[in-house]
């Protein structure tokens, strides 16, 4: 049996120590590009209390608990179906109306585009079409100069791309887009973050979505489970690329949920009350 020399195998292969170096800086550089590249993505979660109503037989009572013991009413909070209505299209529908989550907005940084929320010093608006009725995407980029600002963009639609011609604009202008889609109108705005200066060459990124299909995609997002089994607390996160932007999405979310609750429950009692009166 030979036997095995360590010390000469390490020898062997230092004397090819610089490929190794060589290698290493390489693969280190790969890791860095890809980790610039890649988005940033933040865990946003908050808690709701479900409070759970009894049913006719544990202090419903009047002409409501006669109502729900017929089966006409019902003021009984079942926890799976609270879980399957606040991550419903319809509330994410509110919820991006109510913060115009159709439109985003990222800075074109130099290894990837960073979605800025609010944090953007111009606003663009669709006007002359519902955004509703959009059946495509909208992308635009504005660019800052001494002049004022450059507009570009374009809209897709399946295989059909249409260019939005480049153009020298200045604020609260109206710009005309392809195909009769209406038009676009761009201002200024204040943002919270003072740190963000509109400088010179600063390059935005503006994307217009249908506001049905963004709320399909976030109702797919927002994960909504219970703390514990057979607990009334529920616990809702969502992934996003701002963490602002998360934030908003939650505080609605249970803004428009409680909302809603209490229109309903409104509802209900109004109708009964008619019911009564007949």
């Amino acid at each position: 049996n030979e036997e095995i020399n360590v010390r000469e195998i390490i020898l062997e292969y230092l004397v090819h120590w610089k490929w190794f170096v060589v290698s290493l800086c390489f693969f280190l550089l790969i890791g860095t590009l890809v980790y610039l590249k890649k988005d940033r993505m933040y865990n946003v979660s908050t808690s709701i209390l479900i409070r759970e109503k009894s049913g006719s037989g544990s202090g419903t009572s009047g002409a409501m608990g006669d109502l729900e013991s017929f089966g006409l009413v019902s003021t009984t909070n079942n926890i799976d179906n609270e879980i399957a209505v606040l991550s419903s299209p319809n509330l994410m529908k509110q919820v991006v109306d109510t913060l115009n989550l159709h439109t985003s907005y990222y800075i074109d940084g130099f290894f990837r585009a960073v979605e800025i929320y609010k944090d953007c010093h111009y606003a663009v608006y669709l006007e002359g079409t519902d955004y509703d009725t959009l059946n495509g995407i909208i992308d635009l980029k504005i660019e800052k100069t001494v002049s004022g600002i450059v507009l570009s963009g374009s809209f897709s639609r399946y295989d059909e791309v249409a260019e939005i011609a480049t153009q020298n604009i200045a604020l609260h202008s109206i710009v005309d887009l392809p195909l009769g889609l209406g038009k676009l109108r761009i201002e200024s705005r204040q943002i919270e973050d003072q740190l963000m200066e509109d400088t010179q060459g600063h390059k935005y990124l503006v994307k217009i979505l249908n506001p049905s299909g963004v709320a399909r995609d976030l109702s797919s997002r927002v994960q909504v489970s219970t703390i514990t089994k057979g607990a009334s607390v529920l616990r809702l996160n969502v992934n996003v690329l701002n963490s602002k932007k998360g934030l908003d999405i939650m505080n609605t979310i249970v803004r428009l949920y409680n909302y809603n609750n209490i229109e309903e429950n409104n509802e209900i009692s109004i109708n009964t009350a008619k019911f009564i009166e007949d």
